[in-house]
């Protein structure tokens, strides 16, 4: 057998690892040198028999690769970020979610009620402020990339482009999408944690997804300030 966070090392037997048993907590805070060290020491104490050092480095070694392997995940956990979305008059309505997927964009998924039935453009806007009742300082739409406005336009789309939200009878919507223009990677120009900031904004009409500058997606009607 071998040790599998560092195969150089033999498996301790059983006598060896119920020696150190209480040595093997320093794994979690000794680097690899202090670990040997201690192991060493261990043995020239007497504590183990002659050539368990190697296997008393081995069981602290097993205590701390798990630690090691834990910061890895850690350290690659996606970004993320969130908006609570209010209505004009300033009731929370609902959340979004951004998860940022390697490689593939940005997870959008939008969870809202009590808003008219129907079709209603949605869009990432510029500005990361949602003043009621117009919402006029969530700013343009997010358009890093210069281009205009609409999924269906050649010349398009805005990179906070997303399309239309259909609302159920009872008000209700729910939606995921993924949109590969958006970023939440700082320093990116399609990061959506920029310099003050972005919104989520929907409108009260449908988005025709030609029209420059919006869609005639019409008035504001909810709105949430992105944050992470």
């Amino acid at each position: 057998m071998r040790n599998v966070c560092h195969p150089t090392l033999p498996i301790p037997d059983r006598n060896a690892a119920g020696l150190i048993r209480k040595s093997a907590r320093f794994g979690a805070i000794f680097p690899y040198q202090q670990m040997w060290t201690a192991a060493r020491s261990l043995g020239r104490a007497g504590a183990l028999r002659k050539g368990d050092s190697m296997k008393a480095l081995g069981v602290l070694l097993l205590v701390a690769c798990p630690l090691v392997v834990g910061t890895t995940s850690i350290r690659e956990r996606p970004r993320t970020a969130e908006a609570v979305l209010h209505n004009s008059v300033g009731l929370e309505i609902g959340t979004a979610t951004f998860v940022e997927v390697r490689g593939a964009g940005l997870k959008i998924s939008l969870d809202v009620h009590g808003l008219p039935p129907g079709l209603h453009g949605f869009h990432i806007h510029s500005g990361g402020k949602c003043n009621p009742p117009d919402f006029a300082s969530a700013g343009p739409h997010f358009n890093p990339d210069d281009r205009q406005h609409g999924l269906k336009n050649p010349q398009g789309p805005h990179a906070g482009d997303l399309g239309n939200l259909l609302v159920a009878a009872n008000g209700w919507a729910r939606v995921v999408i993924l949109d590969p223009r958006l970023s939440l990677t700082a320093g990116r120009p399609n990061s959506l944690t920029r310099p003050g900031g972005t919104s989520i904004v929907i409108h009260a009409q449908p988005d025709d997804e030609v029209s420059d500058p919006s869609g005639h997606s019409g008035v504001r009607i909810a709105c949430g300030i992105i944050v992470n």
